[in-house]
Formats: C-alpha cells, structure tokens, sequence
C-alpha cells in the first residue's frame, strides 16, 4: 500500500464532501500497460436538494478537479436532463461533458475509449454491433450504461463474458449504490439515481506488471 497516495486521497476526499455534497469518493480504474493517467467526474443526479447553491458547487468542485471529462448519467432519474438546464454553466468549465442519453456514443482517447450506451429501454442489434466491433479494436473499453445489467442473459453481459477488453463498466441504480464483479473480473460500479448526489472522481491509470 503506498500510505502517501492513501493519505493524500483521504485529504482530496474530506475536501470533496465540504458542503452541500455529503457523499464523494475517489476510485481508480487500473488497467495494464497504460502510460497516461485520464481522470473523469462521474455523476447521475443530486436527488431531492437540487438548488442553484448544489449546482454552484458541484460547477466549483469540477474546476478544482480538472478532469479530462464529466461523465453525466442520470436517464433513469426523475431529475434527468438538469443539464440542458445548466449547458451555460457547464461550457464555462471548458471542459468536455457528456450525458449518457443516446443509444451509443464513444469517447475516443488515445490509450483508451469509454464507450456510452442508454440501455434503459434495452439496446438494438445495432448497438450491439458497434459495441462489439469497439471491442474487436483492442484497445481497453470503459463502458457506461445508464442501467445496471442485472441478468447473465442480458446481450451486453454475454458480449463481455467473450472478451476481456471491457476494463470497467459504469452505470447507475435507482437509490443505491453496487459494486460488483461481473463474471468474477470485471468490475461494474453503479451510482445511485435520487439520492442526495454522490460525487465521483475517477482515474484511469496503468497498473504495473504482466497481464496474465
């Protein structure tokens, strides 16, 4: 354990959950044989305390954390699309955010690609190609989808069953938080939808080592 990375995350997270926010963490995403570092703001929604002061500092906490990102993923929320609302707000950050509100749509980076999926109303075969080509391209997948798979006969759980290029997949649950293991590898990450917001910050970074 390197105590120096664990107390300085302790201090970023204590700064994370001042204020309005009361519930923030930092998680890492390692993948094997990564050389950059990518961090994104992951969040749904801000549950029953939505205000202009919630927003405000939400908007603050972003620029603070200079992500190469924001993930925003709240279709299943009652509050969904609050940021039509705040297109204004957000494009002063100058930071690149993307809502999960399409059928796929793929983040290109460099070492890696997050690719997003609204499979609340289940996905098309159309879908199901593109995500599939994505991973016949391997290069390491985040994936984000608005719903949880909660089924091994769901389509997407069958394709990541095939292949291991999937390094991670978000995705989010009405009210509770999950961390699981997908077929006992992959790890699937879901923020809650109305609650009281959980902040997430994420870092994508290589992990040192053979992958076996």
């Amino acid at each position: 354990v390197d105590y120096d990375r664990v107390y300085a995350d302790w201090v970023r997270g204590r700064r994370l959950n001042e204020g309005l926010i009361n519930w923030a963490t930092i998680d890492y995403i390692q993948i094997f044989g990564l050389q950059e570092q990518y961090g994104y703001v992951y969040i749904s929604n801000f549950g029953d305390i939505e205000n202009e002061d919630v927003y405000q500092e939400i908007f603050d906490k972003i620029e603070a954390q200079q992500p190469h990102g924001i993930i925003v993923n709240d279709t299943l929320s009652e509050y969904a699309e609050w940021h039509v609302q705040y297109a204004d707000k957000l494009a002063e950050l100058q930071i690149p955010y993307y809502c999960n509100d399409q059928e796929i749509q793929v983040i290109e980076q460099e070492e890696i690609c997050i690719c997003m999926m609204n499979n609340a109303s289940g996905v098309s075969d159309e879908a199901l190609e593109a995500l599939y080509a994505l991973i016949q391209e391997d290069k390491p997948i985040i994936l984000v989808l608005s719903d949880m798979i909660e089924s091994e006969e769901d389509a997407i759980y069958t394709l990541l069953n095939e292949d291991d290029s999937v390094a991670y997949v978000l995705s989010a649950k009405e009210g509770e938080y999950v961390k699981e293991l997908l077929y006992g590898e992959t790890l699937h990450y879901s923020i809650p939808v109305d609650e009281n917001q959980i902040f997430s910050m994420l870092y994508i970074k290589g992990l040192e080592g053979k992958n076996e």
